[in-house]
């Protein structure tokens, strides 16, 4: 397992704990609460994203643009 999955899996299991009536957990020495958990969100989609690209994986959104209704 590599460090981004490590990273991930804990960052996962602090998510589920908080979700599920945890007060905190501890990811790397930071404590997160549930009012951090747009923080961890934020944290695993970053992680999620490099673990793609890691592994030649790269996810890729385009954007549309409509024309305005006038």
């Amino acid at each position: 397992m590599t460090d981004t999955e490590t990273r991930l899996k804990k960052v996962r299991d602090a998510i589920e704990t908080i979700l599920t009536g945890g007060e905190s957990y501890t990811v790397d020495g930071v404590s997160y609460k549930r009012g951090d958990l747009g923080k961890l969100q934020s944290y695993e989609e970053y992680l999620e994203n490099k673990l793609e690209k890691e592994s030649g994986r790269v996810r890729r959104v385009s954007r549309c643009r409509f024309p305005a209704e006038g």
